[in-house]
């Protein structure tokens, strides 16, 4: 029962977006002391770590809400960013589904100018942790990042887009925004543009 004051630790089952999304949503209502246990519950099982069916004991806390609007973006920010290219479009869905050649969206394809990290090459497959800094900053200009810049992340319903939002932070980055929407939306738009192939813009 954590609340003002108190650190949040989360984590998730298979990867890390679960629990980059929860973190996300924490950071979203103000509450920044939140950490990720990296490698989540697989890491812990991995490591043959205790674990219990007990339910904590549960206290009542103050959780006073403090919206922060720069951590979520609409359809019609990233329209207007069509324009400036204020942010860097980051597509956090597999190569596939960035490129069109799978369709998992109403329409195929990515928003143009997007660059494509898979949230999945952000995580060391063997025990789902996040990549070391060094890492990450090279699965990010191999994308077409090569400096730190604002950033808006995306994938299909806002899921995948926290794991790259979670790694920009963790290299220091700032102005990172999660289209929360995404492809869910935009796809289902047909007078929103989209873009096969796989070279960014």
């Amino acid at each position: 029962g954590g609340g003002s004051g108190s650190t949040a630790g989360v984590y998730g089952g298979v990867n890390g977006m679960c629990a980059a999304r929860l973190w996300w949503m924490l950071r979203a209502y103000g509450f920044n002391d939140a950490v990720i246990l990296n490698g989540g519950l697989s890491k812990w099982r991995m490591e043959q770590r205790k674990l219990t069916r007990a339910l904590p004991a549960l206290r009542k806390a103050k959780f006073p809400l403090r919206p922060a609007p720069s951590v979520f973006v609409d359809k019609l920010a990233v329209q207007e960013n069509l324009q400036t290219h204020r942010a860097c479009l980051i597509d956090a869905l597999a190569p596939e589904v960035f490129d069109g050649s799978l369709q998992r969206y109403a329409r195929p394809g990515h928003i143009p100018g997007s660059i494509n990290v898979p949230a999945k090459a952000l995580v060391n497959q063997q025990d789902m942790t996040f990549l070391p800094a060094d890492a990450l900053r090279k699965v990010f200009a191999e994308a077409g990042m090569s400096a730190l810049r604002p950033t808006i992340a995306y994938c299909g319903g806002g899921l995948a887009a926290c794991s790259v939002a979670f790694a920009l932070y963790l290299l220091g980055a700032d102005g990172i925004t999660v289209y929360d929407a995404s492809l869910f939306e935009w796809a289902a738009d047909p007078a929103l543009p989209l873009e096969t192939g796989n070279r960014p813009g």
